[in-house]
């Protein structure tokens, strides 16, 4: 099911950089509050999530019947990005609990195996899960992910046996088929978004080699030229994969399209600067998922026009009424 292009960009917004850089620069970050826990994993590893309040209540709600929403990150973000605050505070007005989860080594700081995350590891969201069904067995969980985190919610959504309390999955700005939509990253164009991400990724390296001296994958990766170089040395080895070809092949949430049985919306622009103007038609084939694909937004930006301000930020307010209207049937 296709839903309508309504979006409207703000003044002088149709640009796709403009909406990508305004959309992160003028979300609002202030009034939110966090608990954090770490959680330790079964290969020796940990990754902490974040559980957001609004500072005025004190603390999170005790009602272990409130629905939870459940949030992953980008590329080199973390739980506190504005557009997952942007979210948080949405989905908390709308009376939901709100858990962001840090992908590994992106909470501040650096997780201890050489490798942190990559764009089809699910263990980590698993187990986050495995928790939150243990502790609130009453309540109703939804997923959301922020391009990177997109594409991990996809593909858990599509291969996972169906989990009684799930009942609804967001992907905004994801890049679904990876294989097709590296290549586009990798345009001249977008050699700024190349380097912005790069210097992140290897800063952390650099951190990892006082820890794993002279590891040579890690090595490897610290001489990459580009994303793309990056993964086929650095990720793709590291996470049992024979190059970045093979890695964007086997993690790519198109992989799993097919077997999302639960409803799903998939948010993303058709000028996104870092993935293809289209959608594989795979996407379209299920119809346990709704798509909005406008012809602006750039790359997790739909910053709306300002007299609007029930769609100011376009994503957020539809990802919550999505979730609030399959809440509403079950």
């Amino acid at each position: 099911m296709t839903a309508g292009m309504e979006f409207e960009p703000g003044w002088l917004l149709r640009n796709p950089h403009l909406q990508t850089f305004v959309g992160r620069a003028v979300r609002p970050t202030s009034g939110i509050s966090y608990n954090r826990e770490r959680f330790e994993t079964p290969d020796g590893d940990f990754f902490d999530v974040d559980f957001p309040y609004f500072t005025s209540d004190q603390a999170p709600s005790s009602d272990k019947t409130t629905p939870i929403l459940v949030m992953l990150h980008g590329l080199e973000g973390n739980s506190q990005r504005t557009y997952m605050i942007q979210l948080y505070r949405q989905a908390m007005a709308a009376g939901w609990r709100c858990v962001g989860l840090n992908f590994r080594g992106c909470s501040g700081e650096d997780n201890r195996l050489p490798q942190q995350y990559h764009a089809g590891f699910t263990a980590d969201l698993e187990q986050v899960l495995a928790r939150l069904v243990s502790d609130y067995p009453d309540a109703k969980i939804a997923l959301a992910g922020f391009s990177l985190g997109g594409n991990v919610v996809l593909n858990y959504s599509g291969r996972q046996d169906r989990l009684p309390q799930i009942i609804a999955t967001v992907a905004i700005s994801p890049p679904v088929d990876l294989v097709e939509d590296i290549t586009y990253f990798s345009r001249a164009s977008n050699k700024f978004y190349d380097n912005y991400f790069l210097r992140s990724i290897k800063k952390k390296v650099r951190a990892k080699l006082i820890k794993y001296p002279n590891h040579e994958i890690l090595m490897a990766g610290l001489n990459a030229a580009s994303l793309f170089e990056f993964d086929d040395v650095c990720t793709g080895p590291l996470n049992g994969f024979a190059d970045a070809k093979d890695y964007y092949s086997q993690a790519r949430a198109l992989n799993n399209i097919a077997g999302i049985s639960w409803p799903t919306l998939i948010v993303r622009a058709q000028d996104d600067p870092f993935f293809a103007p289209h959608l594989p038609a795979r996407v379209y084939e299920n119809d346990n998922i709704s798509i909005l694909h406008p012809s602006y937004g750039g790359h997790v930006g739909f910053v709306g026009k300002r007299q609007h301000k029930d769609v100011r930020f376009w994503a957020e307010t539809h990802a919550v009424k999505f979730i609030s209207n399959t809440l509403s049937l079950r």
